[in-house]
């Protein structure tokens, strides 16, 4: 099969993304979604994508600091690449690197992805890619931290995620001795409200634990 560059594959693609790319010497379970192509002087531009396993985000790129800046895809204008025919594309990969890196650019300037998907609202595609990370046993820090936000806010997307019914194992973030003081605190002073729960407490308990644990109360999701 000849090889182009990314550039070139996307034209001849129909000027669709995602598509998928392999360079030359790399193994059938190795290749890169691309998800975004911005082109500057033709056949060359900013192809943007990430490097998979049979389909699966893989950190193949993390050498290289452009693309853990801007999603860039290194060596895109190479003729080194084939498309890939009929290849695997995890729907919660893409979501997610499109969240990460296309939010820091101008929209104006990049091609979005063309691909028929059912309309969602922007928070609850947030509450499902925590969710995602949860489900492969990232710490709430971990998650924190890949998605640039304050700890707070992903114990909030546990306290929603719980409310929504998911499946979530309330004990990874609140140990048991303290769900039990809680529930204790919240009956013997017929309150739900966090601050007077969390005076009566004291410092050992956070205002993270405490609420988490209400939400599980009232949705009967807590594991007996």
């Amino acid at each position: 099969m000849e090889e182009k560059n990314i550039f070139e594959i996307w034209k001849e693609n129909g000027e669709k993304t995602p598509f998928a790319v392999r360079r030359r010497n790399w193994a059938n379970q190795y290749y890169t979604i691309v998800t975004g192509v911005v082109i500057k002087k033709w056949p060359y531009g900013d192809a943007y994508g990430y490097a998979t396993i049979n389909g699966t985000f893989s950190n193949h790129y993390e050498y290289d600091k452009r693309w853990r800046e801007s999603g860039i895809i290194p060596c895109c204008g190479c003729y080194q690449w084939t498309l890939v025919e009929n290849p695997r594309i995890c729907e919660e990969d893409y979501q997610r690197f499109n969240l990460q890196y296309f939010s820091r650019k101008k929209q104006s300037i990049i091609k979005k992805p063309v691909v028929k998907r059912p309309v969602v609202k922007k928070t609850e595609d947030t509450y499902q890619i925590t969710y995602g990370l949860l489900q492969k046993d990232h710490s709430v820090e971990e998650i924190a931290k890949e998605r640039s936000v304050t700890a707070g806010t992903i114990y909030s997307h546990i306290g929603k995620l719980i409310s929504q019914k998911f499946p979530i194992n309330l004990d990874k973030y609140v140990p048991k001795e303290k769900q039990i003081q809680i529930f204790d605190a919240a009956q013997l002073l017929n309150q739900d409200k966090l601050k007077p729960l969390k005076d009566h407490l004291g410092d050992d308990f956070s205002y993270d634990e405490i609420r988490l644990t209400l939400i599980a109360r009232a949705n009967v999701v807590m594991k007996s």
